[in-house]
């Protein structure tokens, strides 16, 4: 038998579908609880992150080209990207990513992403090569 928020419908091949219908009201105090947990959520301290160690600088020539990750504890100190023709101008700028490590006391650039492929400018083809580094201080 149908109850008082249901809907009876007869279909045309005479079998009877039965609908029942929800209350569409909500409780306040549940929206009261989860909007105060959301709230307290939003609020948590956090505490900010330790500054990087400053290191001094190192001769370019310490520098080191790690194709891994090293096994010995390491600072990051930053992430390098490469995007250049491949040759001289690529060349050139891992030579001044080298230098700029070596200022900021990086002993190490670890190699995370190494791509090279054909890119359209122009009307004009050329090889572009990038290069994913981390400067790392190994420790």
């Amino acid at each position: 038998m149908p109850t008082k928020n249901s809907t009876n419908h007869m279909s045309k091949s005479g079998a009877r579908a039965i609908t029942a219908h929800q209350s569409t009201r909500s409780c306040p105090r549940t929206i009261a609880i989860a909007a105060a947990a959301l709230l307290a959520a939003g609020c948590v301290t956090r505490k900010p992150l330790p500054p990087l160690p400053v290191y001094p600088p190192v001769p370019v020539g310490a520098v080191r080209q790690l194709s891994y990750r090293p096994s010995t504890p390491y600072d990051r100190l930053e992430t390098v990207t490469i995007e250049a023709e491949a040759g001289g101008q690529y060349l050139s700028a891992l030579g001044d990513v080298r230098q700029s490590a070596a200022s900021k006391g990086g002993n190490a650039m670890v190699l995370v992403e190494d791509k090279e492929f054909r890119e359209r400018t122009n009307g004009r083809q050329r090889m572009v090569r990038r290069t994913i580094y981390w400067v790392v201080h190994l420790k």
